[in-house]
């Protein structure tokens, strides 16, 4: 049996999504749900590729000014909310309607949602179709 290379597309099953059960931090159920990304997205490519930019900028301008790159810790975690937020497209099992900015704020009251979603993304098996 031959199979055409070109017959193979992890950027579209990306693109489509696949569903998340969030959990509580004990790993009990919430009843939430959300359609994630995944990692070869184009828009978690674009978001990946300015957060490298940014830092890289950030860095060499204060190598230049003669100090140490700074880490700031708060930025680090909303870089990793947005990161998250940019990912999901829409959810389940939730009184509001969609909106990023609600998302965000239940991001920043519940991180272990951020890793959640993160992991979910860029483990590409859970977007691969299945026959």
């Amino acid at each position: 049996m031959k199979l055409s290379i070109t017959s193979f597309d992890a950027v579209a099953q990306s693109e489509a999504g696949s569903k998340l059960d969030l959990l509580n931090p004990d790993n009990s159920e919430t009843g939430l749900t959300v359609l994630v990304l995944g990692d070869n997205s184009d828009a978690v490519q674009k978001h990946s590729a300015t957060i490298i930019r940014q830092v890289r900028a950030a860095d060499a301008l204060a190598r230049k000014a003669g100090k140490e790159p700074e880490f700031d810790l708060e930025k680090i975690k909303e870089q990793n909310i947005e990161g998250a937020a940019l990912r999901i497209t829409g959810w389940e099992g939730v009184d509001e309607a969609f909106d990023k900015e609600v998302l965000k704020a239940a991001l920043r009251r519940n991180p272990h949602w951020v890793n959640q979603i993160i992991e979910h993304s860029n483990n590409l098996a859970n977007f691969t179709k299945k026959a």
